[in-house]
């Protein structure tokens, strides 16, 4: 039985891997999952990985590593957490040597890629965004392939080694007839629908203001607004179900607040949804130009190298989507940008149509996978 071992800082491709391995039946391979169980450590917000890899009956190893530092204590501190967590990555390799490792980028590839080299197991790994990640970039230096999604990010990596795959996106967002969850059968069939996410995690500044200017959107829109799980210190889901009792009765079954939508419900959201308030990560960004959704972007200011930004910028910049920083946001701001949606809708679309990316990005990425096995 050959395996490959897959950790996905940027979880929706490695899913979408692993999605077109299960669907394609391929034979004699097993998959193994390196992930976290809280993506905020402190907040104790959990993480979609376990639930999501397992949901797929893949084998889920937990694993953590220390986030990059961002102050001194953390950088004197750092160094002996990552040689700890090299050590448990170590110990993955011995008990499970798998034949690959592919890396979907984040923190946790680190230790895990250092020690499937010096282990002797081939790395690649993938880079989604249009700059280059950090720790793309450091196992880029060891990787036997880097696999990237853009052309624009051939720049940033070792030219022998680099290929242009595209990004993976799960096989079941392409579907053209999604199945549509009970949940939204009571949602009023005449309204447009706008999705609203803060990504995996929720952003607690976009749910904020959204519950600010909810009363004054509702009457002209379907919501369905996924908000992310709860932290040790906020339930999203719970203060804005209060904010949701507050409407006026007829329009709160418009108003559909979820944690997280799952590939299914996501592929039937992308389908009927006719604009989105969203961040900009790169995975998202590739999506929502697939779905062809006239979407405002509201980037991670704090992301590595201002990823999510330019991210956003490869829609924004040619007027197919609509750009609201997070240093202008405002319950203003943000309502003034749906309407402005609203009126470009069939514009944005015709523009879309030029960025639409390729669907066979696993494919391209499982056939550099095959040789190393």
């Amino acid at each position: 039985m050959k395996r490959i071992l897959i950790s996905g800082g940027h979880l929706t491709p490695a899913l979408a891997l692993i999605d077109y391995l299960k669907d394609n039946k391929v034979e004699e391979l097993e998959v193994i999952f390196a992930g976290r169980i809280y993506s905020q450590d402190i907040d104790k917000q959990k993480a979609q990985e376990k639930t999501e890899v397992e949901k797929r009956q893949i084998k889920f190893v937990s694993f953590d590593a220390p986030r990059p530092a961002t102050n001194i204590l953390e950088k004197v501190l750092v160094g002996p957490k990552l040689a700890i967590s090299i050590l448990k990555a170590f110990s993955i390799m011995v008990r499970h040597r798998p034949k690959v490792f592919v890396s979907f980028g984040g923190y946790l590839a680190v230790p895990l890629g250092l020690a499937a080299w010096i282990s002797g197991i081939p790395v690649i790994t993938h880079e989604q965004t249009v700059s280059a990640g950090q720790a793309n970039l450091f196992l880029a230096k060891f990787a036997k392939i880097v696999a990237v999604s853009h052309k624009e990010s051939l720049k940033f990596f070792p030219k022998n080694k680099s290929v242009v795959t595209g990004n993976p996106i799960r096989p079941d967002l392409i579907s053209t007839k999604p199945q549509r969850p009970e949940w939204s059968n009571d949602l009023n069939q005449e309204k447009p629908t706008l999705l609203i996410t803060g990504g995996n995690q929720g952003s607690y500044i976009i749910n904020t203001t959204v519950s600010q200017i909810l009363p004054k959107i509702i009457h002209n829109w379907n919501i369905i607004h996924a908000c992310g799980n709860p932290t040790s210190s906020i339930n999203y889901t719970i203060e804005l179900e209060k904010i949701k009792q507050s409407l006026p009765a007829g329009h709160r079954k418009n108003y559909i607040v979820k944690e997280w939508l799952t590939t299914s419900e996501m592929a039937w959201v992308y389908n009927i949804a006719d604009g989105a308030v969203s961040r900009a990560g790169a995975n998202t960004v590739q999506e929502i130009a697939f779905a062809q959704i006239p979407t405002i972007f509201i980037p991670l200011p704090f992301a590595k190298g201002n990823e999510q930004l330019l991210n956003a910028r490869t829609l924004t910049d040619t007027g197919a989507a609509i750009l609201l920083e997070q240093k202008n946001l405002s319950a203003e701001t943000l309502i003034d940008k749906i309407n402005q949606l609203k009126k470009m809708q069939k514009s944005m679309r015709r523009k879309l149509e030029t960025h639409k990316p390729n669907t066979n990005g696993a494919a391209k990425l499982w056939n550099l996978i095959k040789p190393l096995l």
